[in-house]
């Protein structure tokens, strides 16, 4: 997880890949890859978004890691998010690749 993000109503990230009881991490991660989003989120324990820009994401700032605390649905050592809280991450390009 590169942060934990604040959200609003608008959405910090635009696009809502899924939403399901059984989401995970990785879930997020293969739906965001699938259709080239480099940064995706999750929210709510269940909610999957993607955006194309991490500088629109921090738009409501930082939050304090604490505020991602919703387990992921699909499994409860992970945390999805939270309340108005986006668990932030970013697919990097190795060097050379």
């Amino acid at each position: 997880m590169v942060a934990c993000a604040y959200d609003n109503t608008t959405r910090m990230m635009p696009w809502i890949l899924a939403m399901e009881p059984t989401m995970t991490v990785q879930r997020c991660a293969n739906l965001a890859m699938a259709q080239g989003y480099p940064v995706f989120g999750l929210q709510y324990g269940t909610t999957c978004y993607a955006g194309v820009s991490m500088q629109r994401t921090f738009v409501m700032g930082i939050a304090p890691a604490e505020r991602c605390n919703a387990p992921c649905g699909g499994n409860s050592a992970t945390t999805c998010g939270g309340n108005m809280a986006l668990s932030v991450y970013e697919f990097y390009q190795c060097a050379g690749g």
